[in-house]
Order: structure tokens, then sequence, then C-alpha cells
């Protein structure tokens, strides 16, 4: 049976190791996503060993309320 990285221990790296030999020759694709859910194909140059790394929505950042920009344009 292989020694596989846990996905706690690959989250815990940044994805920036092979799950499988923990090189850190990893090479990834354009994000994809549809909703909530994002995703990206992910390869070993080490290994030849190939995934999906999988993103969760979190939350946002530098919101900017159209209301607040109406108050400071106007006074």
């Amino acid at each position: 049976m292989a020694d596989y990285m846990t996905d706690k221990d690959y989250s815990e790296n940044g994805g920036n190791r092979c799950p499988v030999c923990r090189s850190d020759k990893v090479e990834s694709g354009n994000i994809e996503a549809d909703g909530a859910a994002a995703w990206s194909n992910c390869s070993c140059g080490e290994c030849g060993a190939e995934w999906v790394d999988i993103y969760s929505l979190v939350g946002y950042t530098e919101l900017v309320d159209p209301a607040d920009l109406k108050e400071a344009n106007s006074g």
C-alpha cells in the first residue's frame, strides 16, 4: 500500500508537494470554477502523478458598497 500524503498534510503544505513522491516539482493548470466550487488539474514533474486540487469558498474581501461611494462623492 502506497504512503500518499493525507489531504490535511497536502493542504498544510499549500499544495506545493506531490501527494505521491512529495517532490516540489508540482505543475498546475488554470483554476476552473462553478458556483462555490473550484478546481485545478495538477501533475508532478518528478514521478508523473496526476490529481485535481479542490478549492473552497471561504469568504470575500475588498467590498465596496455603492452607497458609500455615493455618500463620498456627494459631500
